[in-house]
Formats: C-alpha cells, structure tokens, sequence
C-alpha cells in the first residue's frame, strides 16, 4: 500500500510538471477601433504566441527556451523569420519602479480587481517623453499560485506587445493583471494601449504548433532597384 501511495504521488507530480497554459487576451489601441486578440501558450520550455487583428496580417511567436530559439511566422504570406533581435533603446531601470496601490477596486471580468498605478518618468523607448499605466490586479484568482510559476516563461520569452522593460514583470505583481492601460508621451502624440485579460486556464497543448509549418518559407527583405546618379 505505502508503495502504492508512493507511485501516485510520483504521477500526480509528472503531471504537474507538465501540464500546459493557454492564456488569451484583448488589446486595443487608442480609440478602441484597433483590436487584436493574442493567444499564448505554454508547453514546457516552450512558448507561441498567436495574433489575431493586427495591421500587418495574423502573426505567431514561437520560442524555444532551452535552445534560444525563435521564429516568427507570417501567416498570410506564409513565410518565417528566425531570431530576429528587437533593436530599440530601453531604459530597464525604469521597469524598477514599483506599482502603487491607488486604496481602489473594480469589478473586471467579475472578479473584484484592485487598481495600482505604475509609472516611467524616463525616456526608456525611442521616441518617447515617459509612460503611465494603470493595472487592474486580482489577488484571490482561482488556481492563482499554480498559474504564477508560468510567468518567468514570459518575462523571459519577451511575448507581450510592450516588451520586457516596459512595465512591471507579472511575476512581481500580488496576483493576476486582468487589465492594463497603458499611456504612452511621444513628442506630438499620446498613445494608449488597453490589455484585457479573456482567459487564463491549464489545459493541454499540442506540441506540433511549436514547430514551423513544412509549407513556409523564410521570409528575404525586397531588393531595392538599383539608383544611378543623374
């Protein structure tokens, strides 16, 4: 019988090692008319993100984190590309600055959601003259502290539409973001960048979905015609 109890508890924890997440979420950009949806999910060390809506056409992310690897597909030309680097100039201290509790709630999604305020007074985007956000948070999410281990897969595969170093990591948050708003200070413009939170749930992944498709191609830059002096 001991040996029995033994084994199951060995199984119950094989299975909670790996089991999968699948989290999507809403954003908006300023006057709402602007809406993708993005889908991410988990399978071990590896990460997709799925975007839905975007101007440039419905797009994934695939990274691999024990490899380093990275792919992005392009769905509508069918073609990939292959660790390709953001190249932008960001400031990390400002991601230091801690979020304060405003003392104020409100239901999101029907959960009562705690409101904190974050902000980045410096420069740390090209362009940019400084950024505030506010984050709606739930303390008391179900399955809380069986999702929080996934969030360093985030953080560390950089999947967001901000970027790492654009706001608090979400592993440092006391519970779930369920919204965010996001006001960014360019030097003519004031964007604003809405992030609802639409699911989040362990539920298995296929593994196939981390690979890239056998019909894509990788994607080569256009040759620019050649320019001759006058």
């Amino acid at each position: 019988m001991k040996y029995k109890i033994t084994l199951l508890i060995l199984i119950s924890t094989i299975v909670a090692v790996r089991a999968d997440l699948v989290m999507q979420e809403q954003v908006s950009f300023g006057n709402q008319t602007n809406i993708l949806t993005m889908t991410i999910k988990i399978h071990g060390d590896k990460i997709r993100q799925d975007t839905v809506g975007g101007e440039s056409g419905d797009m994934s992310m695939i990274k691999d984190g024990k490899t380093g690897d990275s792919f992005i597909l392009m769905h509508p030309q069918k073609t990939f590309t292959k660790n390709m680097k953001r190249k932008d100039a960001r400031d990390n201290d400002a991601a230091l600055s801690q979020p304060s509790d405003t003392g104020k709630s409100e239901k999101i999604g029907g959960y009562a959601a705690e409101i904190y305020n974050w902000s980045a007074p410096k420069r740390f985007w090209v362009g940019t003259n400084g950024m505030t956000e506010v984050l709606w948070i739930v303390k008391d999410f179900p399955n809380y502290e069986k999702i929080k281990p996934y969030f360093a897969q985030f953080e560390k595969a950089d999947v967001s539409i901000l970027g790492n170093g654009m706001q608090p990591t979400m592993n440092s948050l006391p519970g779930i973001l369920v919204k965010s708003k996001m006001t960014v200070t360019m030097t003519q413009l004031v964007q604003t960048i809405t992030t609802t939170l639409v699911s989040i749930k362990e539920e298995p992944v296929d593994p196939s979905i981390f690979e890239v498709p056998s019909d894509y191609t990788i994607w080569k830059p256009p040759t620019l015609p050649n320019h001759t002096s006058p």
